[in-house]
């Protein structure tokens, strides 16, 4: 709530659009770990500044903002929808890596939420899809970063849920996060969901 109240301010006090959406951005990422409401109307005020400004990256960003959040709270086609109206050749890289990821965790929720139906295993197949184009656009300068190594961890763990490889890049990714990071904690939980699976617990010493 501190860290919010400091972004606030700072995107009120903005001396111009550019700063005003890097803020606005900001708030929206802060919320939607936990507020989906908020996120969203930050994502509004982000997209109609950008689009106000005809700030082409912004548009974009808040688009994939946009379809984050809409996946998320369950409007799984919307989102499918504004994903597939975009165009990652025309993203610069980061949002690109941001893109792919949106859409790769699209179909992580809805399988989820087809779960023991005939379509779950095609929106599985979709997820391993975006994943592999995600993890194929990182940078080779990119690929010994926390975010590389819990992406790698998950791949792997798609098709072998309790390999010993995936444990080893969760854990290599917790090493090299921020203990108040999203991959800090999605990689702690991928740790997690392999011991959980397999019982054993020998290389959290390790860790």
């Amino acid at each position: 709530e501190r860290e919010l109240k400091h972004l606030k301010r700072q995107a009120y006090e903005a001396e111009d659009n550019q700063t005003r959406l890097l803020f606005l951005d900001s708030i929206y990422h802060a919320y939607s770990a936990y507020r989906y409401d908020s996120a969203y109307a930050y994502m509004k005020q982000g997209l109609e500044l950008a689009e106000k400004c005809h700030n082409t990256s912004y548009i974009l960003r808040n688009k994939i903002n946009q379809a984050s959040i809409l996946s998320v709270r369950g409007f799984y086609s919307k989102a499918e929808n504004l994903l597939q109206s975009l165009n990652p050749d025309e993203m610069p890289y980061q949002l690109k890596l941001y893109y792919y990821f949106t859409y790769a965790w699209l179909y992580n929720y809805w399988e989820s939420y087809a779960k023991n139906s005939d379509y779950a295993e095609e929106f599985r197949t979709q997820k391993k899809h975006y994943m592999d184009l995600l993890l194929q656009n990182f940078k080779e300068d990119s690929r010994n970063t926390a975010y590389y190594n819990y992406l790698l961890g998950e791949r792997i763990y798609l098709d072998e849920p309790t390999s010993r490889k995936s444990l080893t890049l969760f854990l290599k990714a917790l090493k090299m996060s921020p203990a108040k990071s999203r991959i800090h904690a999605m990689s702690a939980y991928g740790a997690a969901r392999y011991y959980k699976l397999t019982g054993k617990f020998d290389l959290y010493e390790e860790y």
